[in-house]
């Protein structure tokens, strides 16, 4: 009983050492909250995410250091909030990982947001005659000095080059050395006030949140990937005042009077509907001014139209068909008739121009309709509620709930922000507004940052990318439903609350405008690169050896023929762009005997041979043919099997052989540089399987 009572004495002691956290500012400690949601990871450029598949985090990509190019670091969030105990456990399962070359913390204080620390911390001598001081001491404690800071002679910038300790432990050690001036651990600050400096974004909740961090579109890190670039977004309104200050550089050069049937648009004085719904499109970006857009790289296609007139039917779907016919992208819509939706009536010239529109536009990929669901808190308006193709938005409050006036039912699709909405108005002006109308464009901006990152989507594509990246928010229950096939849904919320981020991530990694070739390393590969997906780049289904040359899917063991009879290896190649290939796109395969480092290319090209032995080679060269959008081929080798028996001496299983496939092709080149680690390459580039 002594020695477990012992023990756990040792582990309470241990933890509370752990858990004693401090920093030397002005010369007095000053004591920190360990944050165990988060932690930083340093590692070398050969570090693959998968190495850490096993500590239960969320997705992180690695970026690259901009000090030690040699060098990627990444910020990790745990899924669940770990115990001391975990959260231990987890630092020192990164520590061993044989490419992390550093761990970094986060604190607070006070309850303030956390700010986490890096692999550097920094170092101020007492004269500049200590720098042999600094030395020596760098040495003792396996410490890397970096340069000397620019303009500030007595500072220096300090590397951690053991993971046993981090840069703020080595910080203090540094200091209570009593050998220099002073240290600092190079908190990593956030001092960028937001994603853009517009002075009133701030007061977009809908795009950054900062009360309700969960209840927004994601703007911020969609921005990184996509805004808007080359896409056209038809605004069917009152009228656009197009020479507000947030506006006019993202105003198209072609707009319509649908009222008239005549170009250019017109503005209706004192009418601020259209205005406000096209700052919440497209306002333009870091210009400060005012507010930013969605999608502030966009274009907007102003189409007037007072929406009274004996023949509005007829003049609404001349303006759709005008829109379409002259390159629009989307069609934003932030209107709709509330009488109609329980009278059964309807107009066949305005429901024959949406369905051409979202048949015929962009070259027959479809143009993007986007409606607002209406705001009588009820089903939804017509046309909406017969064409079910149309995106349906409702509106929700910055707490995450149906804004009481939302129109909502069997065909709302998704959610955005529209309760207290800030955005562009007449006269250089901003204002507030609620209502649909303002949840509308913020899907229609959304849609034309999927569609710059990827102009091959269909209609279809790029409606089931909303849906099913939506995210489920508020207290509603999501259920699976009829009829609803993108995911759970709710009556009041549809599939939830679109996600810009999320929406342009799937959008880029669907058919590419550009050849894209691949062979799937697993099941779940969809040809993203590099692929984060696959747990082992080393179990591609699709490459088998059958013993027959037939038309079997499934993997048979290889036999070896002393005769020199071959095996067949099988390929299954996929074109997952939306062009097709020229038929000079080469497909080779290589093997190489398993239980070796397997370093490419020496174990793969036949150019290690040990007693005669080859260790590895390739197996044969075959021509892609012409593959279509979205087209795949089966491609067989003829495979002469080595004999086993040359290889009893390198592995008790001489049987286990690799095989490795490339597709080489100019006009679908390596996305990544090839290295001497096969697995990363797999990794990186899907022409390797």
């Amino acid at each position: 009983m002594r020695k477990i009572c012992l023990l756990l004495f040792f582990t309470i002691q241990f933890l509370n050492a752990q858990s004693n956290y401090y920093y030397y500012y002005h010369g007095q400690k000053v004591f920190l909250e360990l944050d165990r949601n988060y932690i930083n990871v340093f590692t070398s450029n050969n570090f693959d995410v998968l190495e850490t598949s096993d500590l239960n985090f969320k997705s992180y990509v690695l970026e690259n250091d901009k000090i030690l190019t040699s060098n990627k670091y990444a910020k990790i969030e745990n899924n669940t909030l770990p115990t001391s105990i975990e959260f231990i456990q987890k630092i020192n399962s990164l520590k061993i990982k044989p490419n992390i070359k550093g761990i970094g913390l986060y604190f607070k204080t006070n309850g303030t947001t956390s700010v986490g620390t890096s692999n550097y911390f920094y170092v101020k001598l007492k004269s500049t005659s200590d720098f042999s001081t600094l030395q020596q001491y760098c040495s003792q404690k396996s410490v890397q000095i970096i340069k000397q800071v620019p303009n500030m002679e007595l500072w220096y910038i300090l590397s951690v080059t053991n993971t046993q300790l981090t840069s703020l432990e080595l910080s203090n050690q540094f200091y209570e050395s009593g050998l220099f001036s002073d240290t600092d651990p190079a908190f990593m600050f956030n001092f960028k006030s937001s994603c853009a400096n517009d002075p009133r974004f701030g007061s977009l909740w809908g795009l950054n949140n900062t009360e309700n961090p969960n209840i927004d579109i994601n703007a911020c890190q969609a921005w990184n990937l996509s805004q808007g670039a080359g896409i056209n977004v038809a605004v069917l309104d009152e009228g656009i005042f197009t020479t507000h200050n947030d506006l006019a550089g993202n105003i198209a050069p072609l707009s319509f009077n649908a009222q008239t049937g005549t170009s250019p648009s017109i503005f209706n004085r004192g009418q601020s509907h259209g205005t406000f719904v096209a700052g919440i499109i497209g306002a333009l970006k870091d210009n400060n001014l005012h507010t930013v857009g969605v999608a502030p790289q966009a274009k907007i296609m102003p189409i007037s139209h007072t929406f009274n007139s004996a023949t509005l039917s007829a003049e609404l779907a001349s303006g759709i068909s005008w829109a379409y016919q002259s390159g629009a992208d989307i069609i934003n819509n932030s209107w709709s008739d509330p009488d109609p939706n329980g009278s059964g009536l309807g107009s066949p010239i305005l429901e024959d121009a949406i369905i051409a529109a979202m048949t015929l536009g962009r070259n027959n990929k479809g143009t993007i309709v986007v409606f607002a669901t209406g705001n009588e808190n009820r089903g939804l308006r017509y046309p909406l509620s017969i064409i079910p193709n149309i995106i349906a938005v409702g509106s929700i409050t910055s707490n995450g709930d149906r804004s009481d006036f939302s129109n909502y039912g069997s065909l709302l699709d998704v959610v955005a922000p529209g309760s207290d909405i800030l955005s562009t108005m007449p006269n250089n002006s901003v204002g507030y507004k609620s209502g649909t109308s303002f949840a509308g464009p913020h899907v229609a901006g959304v849609v034309a940052l999927i569609l710059s990152s990827n102009p091959c989507l269909t209609l279809q594509q790029v409606t089931d990318i909303i849906e099913q990246t939506a995210q489920k928010v508020g207290n509603y229950t999501y259920a699976v439903t009829a009829g609803r096939p993108n995911g759970t849904w709710n009556n009041e919320m549809g599939y939830g609350l679109v996600d810009a981020h999320a929406a342009v991530l799937m959008a880029q990694n669907m058919a590419s405008a550009t050849l894209d070739l691949y062979v799937k390393d697993g099941q779940d590969d969809t040809g993203a690169e590099p692929n984060t997906t696959t747990p082992f780049m080393w179990t591609s289904d699709n490459i088998w050896v059958r013993n027959n040359n037939d038309n079997g899917l499934m993997h048979q063991n290889p036999e070896y023929s002393a005769n020199g009879n071959p095996n067949y290896v099988k390929v299954r190649v996929i074109n997952k762009s939306c062009v097709a290939s020229t038929g000079n796109e080469q497909l080779k395969l290589y093997w190489a005997k398993a239980a070796t480092d397997l370093v490419w290319p020496t174990y793969w090209t036949g150019d290690l041979v040990v007693n005669n032995i080859p260790f590895g080679g390739e197996a044969g060269t075959l021509n892609i043919p012409v593959l279509q959008p979205g087209q795949e081929t089966i491609l067989t080798f003829n495979w002469q099997v080595p004999n086993p028996n040359d290889y009893i001496t390198i592995n008790p299983d001489p049987w286990h052989f690799c095989l490795l496939t490339r597709i080489v092709s100019n006009t679908d080149p390596m996305s990544f540089s090839e290295t001497w680690d096969v697995n990363a390459n797999t990794q990186n580039n899907n022409n390797i399987a």
